[in-house]
């Protein structure tokens, strides 16, 4: 009996041995295991941490972006006002030049480009003189326009158009006023497509009013003036030509008194003769631009007070010539 009771102890000794053995082992795994967990949450804790940093540098580089942005927006808006004074200025330029020849040269008298024998003469010291000039016609405005002039014995230029009343160009011409070339058509995507197609198109309406006239006309006048942004889709036909036309003979002309009457459908007849007489105030020399459509029927009825005022401000009314000035703006294209 004491046998088997001191065997049973020693199992059971051996038993409790194993356990404590297992225990310490379970233990002893279960310290590592979390030491490696807790390095792994070390770890993304360093993750994190340089994830934010990398976060930082992103955002305060988006911001430096943005910053860089305004700045060339901000230069861009700058060269854009500095490219439009320059323009006035060069404008304002070329008005001083044509007022500073005027006040030099004595008038002489010669024939227009329509072979009527009349003074064109730029003014003398005491002088002025004033360039009106009627564009996009002839219409059925235009005998109405030629009636008003000789009333006021002044001799006008009529910038003329393929697609308006072309048999009063020889109205115009008998009149005694000069016959310029303005399109042949008035479209902006065709003419100023290249240089070919200007031409072709000027040969066109060159030829209408020498079949007219008699005369090949060597006076003309860009659509949209040498100064228009509506040629754009071609870079730099516009330098391109003005440089052209002048090599081939041709005096192109622009303004510096603008009636206002292209700025609505029908501008009101006050608006237009403000508009006129506001703009020859100190200037000796005006080169007036109007319109001859179809529509323009408050330009007709505003052209005898025009007349009259200019008149009393001193200014005499001639028409161009190839030797007149070619109040040129600046380029734009």
């Amino acid at each position: 009996m004491n046998f088997f009771s001191s065997k049973s102890s020693i199992i059971m000794t051996s038993v409790l041995v194993v356990l404590a053995l297992l225990c310490v082992i379970l233990g002893v795994t279960a310290i590592g295991g979390n030491n490696k967990y807790k390095d792994l949450e070390s770890q993304l804790e360093q993750k994190n941490f340089e994830n934010s940093q990398m976060s930082d540098k992103l955002s305060s580089a988006e911001q430096e972006n943005e910053s860089l942005k305004s700045s060339v927006s901000d230069l861009e808006s700058q060269n854009n006002s500095l490219t439009e004074e320059n323009s006035n200025l060069q404008s304002q330029n070329s008005s001083l030049k044509q007022e500073n020849s005027a006040l030099k040269v004595k008038p002489t008298s010669s024939k227009n480009n329509t072979g009527t024998s009349q003074n064109n003469s730029t003014p003398t010291e005491k002088g002025k003189v004033c360039y009106l000039t009627f564009d996009d016609g002839p219409s059925n405005n235009t005998l109405k326009i030629i009636d008003i002039l000789a009333e006021y014995n002044a001799k006008a230029t009529f910038f003329v158009v393929g697609s308006g009343k072309t048999q009063y160009i020889k109205n115009i011409h008998e009149a005694g006023h000069a016959v310029g070339l303005h399109a042949n058509v008035h479209d902006y995507k065709t003419i100023y497509a290249s240089e070919e197609a200007f031409l072709a198109d000027l040969n066109k309406i060159s030829a209408t009013v020498e079949s007219y006239t008699g005369q090949k006309s060597m006076l003309t006048r860009f659509p949209g003036g040498s100064s228009n942004t509506a040629s754009d889709f071609n870079p730099g036909i516009m330098s391109r030509l003005t440089k052209l036309l002048p090599s081939m003979g041709y005096s192109y002309f622009d303004w510096n008194v603008d009636s206002t009457d292209a700025s609505a459908a029908k501008m009101a007849t006050s608006t237009i003769v403000n508009s006129v007489i506001d703009g020859a105030k100190n200037k000796r020399v005006i080169c007036v631009l109007f319109h001859d459509a179809a529509g323009k029927t408050t330009t007709v009825q505003a052209l005898p007070q025009i007349l009259k005022s200019l008149s009393d401000m001193g200014f005499e009314f001639k028409a161009l010539t190839t030797e007149s000035n070619g109040f040129h703006h600046g380029v734009r294209n």
